[in-house]
């Protein structure tokens, strides 16, 4: 499957064009949702999705985080 792929690539004329598109979108998504990320979003919005991962069940409740406790309740 490789050999496939760089055959092809190797065919195909100005490949680097192909990494410079692909770097310039990268760049543009990052930048996009950094700016979205530092300058639009409201505080009391992030400080809702940063608790997301933290919250236990349906309910919402934040599950007990003691590092010393291992078992599921």
């Amino acid at each position: 499957m490789l050999k496939f792929i760089k055959h092809h690539l190797s065919t195909l004329g100005d490949v680097d064009v192909f990494a410079i598109a692909s770097l310039l979108i990268f760049m543009a998504v990052f930048i996009a949702m950094a700016y979205y990320a530092y300058f639009t979003i409201k505080k009391d919005q992030a400080d809702e999705l940063s608790r997301l991962p933290l919250e236990d069940g349906i309910d919402g409740q934040i599950e007990n985080l003691n590092p010393n406790n291992h078992e599921v309740q």
